[in-house]
């Protein structure tokens, strides 16, 4: 095999392991980031001076939001509406 050759496959290799090392870090950021948040808003979210003022009831749904993007809170409200609050970070 030619040195160019043996360069060549090598430099590839590499980029492919670099691509694939900066994936996997993102993806694992992604889901400590998700784990530790979802954890961050339960307990944020069930104390009892996060609930709303206009929000009836004590009960609280948790989800996740993309129009805010975020983790939402809601509580029962007036009317059969929730109070929905999001934040990036509780």
């Amino acid at each position: 095999m030619s040195p160019d050759l043996v360069a060549s496959r090598t430099r590839w290799l590499v980029r492919v392991a670099v691509a694939l090392l900066i994936a996997t870090l993102a993806a694992t950021g992604a889901l400590f980031y998700g784990a530790l948040g979802w954890r961050q808003m339960a307990t944020a979210c069930s104390a009892e001076e996060a609930v709303p003022a206009r929000a009836t009831g004590s009960s609280v749904q948790f989800s996740w939001s993309w129009t805010p993007p975020g983790f939402a809170c809601t509580w029962p409200g007036t009317g059969g509406d929730g109070v929905t609050v999001t934040k990036l970070w509780w």
